[in-house]
């Protein structure tokens, strides 16, 4: 949990449930390149942690009084932010669960609508993100709507996990369809280790889009890589469709024209080390 976030699109973060049952970045018991799966599993048990990255156990894993808590945070709406000038004006943005995913399985409903409810309540706004686009979808229908300061964002790394937008419209119920008007959808390619094939398919429907390439964790030799050509295409294809665009960094791994780059950072989120055609920081209205 932190007021002051280096994630580059928010303001703040805020981690209610910061568990996650696995995806393509993690494995349990195996790891990965997962940020979040490596932090908690250098943490875990301490004050404030889970006992493990996969362990839904109520008191050790749920922390109901964070979401609250933000609610004593300075609006923002009006005010610049002289190191993130695209934010300009906006409400505080604040990320909800950037340690984990609150539609994981083990996480029962009604704590996901506890969350929810506590968000919806609160005078920022919030986004939230999930790999779990299916549940994401089915929590969406048992609340009934999709609140207007809650931002549903559907995270995907590649060819493989590219589905999960086609499958949050197939679950999301026509009457919560019905209520999106003000309600703002993203998409992260965030880390995106591949390309997308389709990407008309894949963005239609949605409002933002964020980019970025893999960072490099503690211990870690090297990460996926994140060409160039791959984000290129991807801000082809929401320019055609005037949907906003966010690059976040390009990653430790970064080619162009079939070329490895140096980077500043484990990021890449220097923004002076951008090619000149990335660098795009757009927000949502």
């Amino acid at each position: 949990m932190a007021e002051k976030s280096n994630i580059q699109y928010v303001d703040s973060t805020v981690n209610p449930v910061p568990i996650c049952t696995g995806c393509e970045l993690w494995q349990h018991g195996i790891g990965g390149s997962c940020f979040a799966g490596h932090s908690v599993k250098r943490y875990q048990g301490r004050k404030g942690w889970p006992t493990g990255f996969g362990n839904y156990d109520g008191g050790n894993s749920y922390f109901p009084e964070r979401i609250p808590n933000t609610y004593k945070w300075t609006g923002l709406s009006g005010f610049n932010r002289p190191n993130k000038p695209w934010l300009n004006y906006m409400p505080r943005i604040i990320f909800v669960n950037d340690m984990g995913d609150m539609f994981s399985s083990i996480v029962p409903m009604e704590t996901r609508r506890e969350i929810i409810d506590q968000m919806e309540a609160g005078p920022h706004y919030y986004m939230v993100f999930t790999k779990n686009a299916k549940a994401m979808a089915e929590t969406f229908n048992k609340w009934g709507y999709i609140p207007g300061n809650v931002m549903p964002v559907i995270s995907i790394t590649g060819n493989m996990s590219a589905p999960r937008t086609r499958i949050f419209w197939d679950y999301l119920g026509e009457n919560v369809r019905e209520e999106l008007d003000g309600v703002n959808l993203g998409i992260s390619f965030e880390p995106l280790t591949g390309p997308i094939s389709y990407p008309d398919d894949v963005i239609e429907g949605f409002d933002w889009i964020a980019i970025g390439g893999a960072s490099k964790q503690a211990g870690q030799p090297d990460t996926e890589p994140f060409h160039e050509e791959w984000a290129k295409s991807i801000i082809y294809t929401a320019r055609s469709r005037d949907i906003p665009i966010f690059v976040k960094q390009l990653g430790f791994n970064f080619w162009r024209n079939n070329e490895r780059e140096a980077v500043s950072n484990n990021h890449g989120s220097d923004y002076d080390y951008f090619p000149e055609d990335l660098r795009i920081r757009e927000m949502f209205k």
